[in-house]
């Protein structure tokens, strides 16, 4: 897995401006592929990146070292097969990033051909974990 920090914003005009870009760029090759894409929220992204799971992070512990078969990246970004993670903004304030988790998601949709959109929910309504900063992150494959 591929980690993008080059997008990365702190306003939801910029995210919205990134994954556009990062959309079109890669829709082309992906127009009748489903699930292509997911976006989500995360605490520590090189964590999700990597495969570890997130007490790793919370413990503050160095857990790189060691391999892993636990983690959210483990789980459901191997079955669909994500190799780009892309972080699009980044905020403390909680209520700020799940709006800008479900606005993406919903320009991601309408950008794209139905179907290419991994995300089952709107998006903003899963709970945080850890503490702030959280960032946006575009996965895909």
């Amino acid at each position: 897995m591929h980690l993008n920090t080059a997008y990365q914003s702190t306003t939801l005009r910029g995210a919205e401006q990134a994954l556009q870009a990062i959309l079109s760029e890669q829709g082309a090759q992906r127009q009748a592929q489903p699930d292509w894409f997911k976006v989500g929220i995360s605490f520590a992204p090189v964590y999700r990146v990597f495969g570890l799971g997130y007490e790793h992070a919370k413990q503050g512990r160095d857990y790189f070292t060691q391999e892993r078969q636990v983690g959210k990246q483990n789980r459901s970004y191997r079955r669909y097969g994500f190799t780009r993670l892309f972080i699009l903004y980044s905020s403390d304030r909680a209520d700020c990033v799940r709006q800008v988790e479900r606005e993406l998601i919903s320009l991601g949709r309408r950008l794209t051909h139905p179907g290419g959109c991994a995300n089952q929910a709107p998006g903003g309504e899963g709970p945080l974990s850890g503490q702030g900063p959280w960032f946006v992150y575009l996965a895909t494959k």
